[in-house]
């Protein structure tokens, strides 16, 4: 599925899955926030896709989200008057706001804390208070596990972020935990590991590195690779990121709830990169040594166990890396060659 819409949802998701979504999405009071960002964009237009009557919150003057919803709010996410605005009457809420990357986060405690963590918590607040309260979708992330200590990592896994950015996040998840336990919020928490897809403004987004690998080399550019390339990933295709998001938002269980959420299968970040090239013909890598400060917060090998989320719902069969890299770069060269509908989803 492009940004622009022109292949329809239906045709990239088992019919299924598609009619189940659809029954339950076509007409509901849905808001997205951060609706322009990687996550937040491709659920707006799967979302609008399904029929679903879509609300999005963005800061963008010229926001693609706004072509595909039906009301547009435009401000802050730590606005409270236009917060109270976006999530009255919602049936279910998918915050995709984030904007600081796990290296950037050790650079500014504050700041970080207050767009990855205060403004969220401010956010929820006002969705357990209000009257009735949405369903809430959250996406998380990996890192706020820190280095695994067994592979594949579960939701058991012991909690020990090494950055300030996955601190933030897991605040954020204890608030919710709370938010329920006191208010009876319903939420879905995603422990997100790399997600890729071809996306607009890829060189001010500052982290899905695999993206802006590929975007690189499908430029001619040759890309640099910390250390050997050699610790393990599970990069995970925006497809399937959302469809998990479509499958909780349609959960009407009256719980709070945490999944991991990654690729089908692990690969090393050279072999990832080596598809991108091969795909291209493009320029080999570089390898270079670690920089300080990002060492300090890399956590090795990590790949997720995707056992609890494939149990409570049944979802389309995931991307493989080696099909969603070959998309993924492919749709950048697309993209570079003059063709501005190539965003694959």
């Amino acid at each position: 599925m492009s940004e622009s819409g022109n292949t329809p949802l239906r045709d990239t998701l088992a019919p299924e899955f598609f009619e189940a979504m659809r029954a339950y999405y076509a007409g509901r009071p849905v808001l997205v926030a951060g609706a322009d960002g990687l996550l937040g964009l491709n659920t707006t237009l799967a979302l609008n896709s399904l029929g679903a009557d879509v609300s999005v919150l963005t800061r963008r003057e010229n926001s693609i989200a706004a072509q595909h919803a039906a009301q547009v709010i435009f401000g802050d996410f730590e606005n409270s008057i236009i917060i109270q605005k976006a999530i009255a009457g919602q049936s279910v809420v998918f915050d995709c706001v984030g904007s600081i990357s796990a290296a950037e986060s050790m650079e500014n405690a504050s700041t970080t804390f207050r767009r990855e963590c205060q403004a969220h918590i401010a956010f929820f607040d006002a969705c357990a208070t209000v009257d009735p309260s949405p369903i809430v979708v959250f996406p998380s992330t990996r890192l706020v596990y820190g280095t695994p200590k067994s592979l594949p990592v579960d939701e058991a896994h012991p909690l020990a972020p090494t950055s300030n950015y996955g601190l933030a996040k897991l605040t954020v998840e204890r608030f919710l935990e709370l938010a329920h336990h006191n208010h009876g919020l319903r939420s879905r928490v995603f422990r997100l590991s790399n997600p890729y897809a071809p996306q607009r403004q890829i060189e001010q987004c500052p982290y899905n590195i695999i993206s802006r690998f590929a975007l690189a080399i499908a430029r001619g550019e040759q890309v640099k690779i910390f250390g050997d390339g050699k610790q393990l990933r599970d990069y995970v295709h925006v497809r399937d990121v959302v469809n998990s998001f479509l499958a909780s938002g349609a959960d009407e269980r009256s719980n709070h709830v945490v999944f991991n959420l990654g690729g089908p299968e692990p690969i090393s970040i050279r072999d990832a990169v080596q598809i991108l090239v091969d795909s291209v013909n493009g320029q080999e890598p570089e390898y270079v040594d670690w920089p300080e400060l990002s060492l300090k917060i890399e956590t090795g090998d990590y790949y997720s166990k995707l056992e609890k989320l494939h149990s409570d719902y049944e979802l389309p069969p995931f991307v493989s890396p080696k099909i969603g890299l070959r998309e993924l770069i492919l749709g950048y060269e697309q993209q570079e060659e003059g063709d501005k509908t190539i965003y694959a989803r």
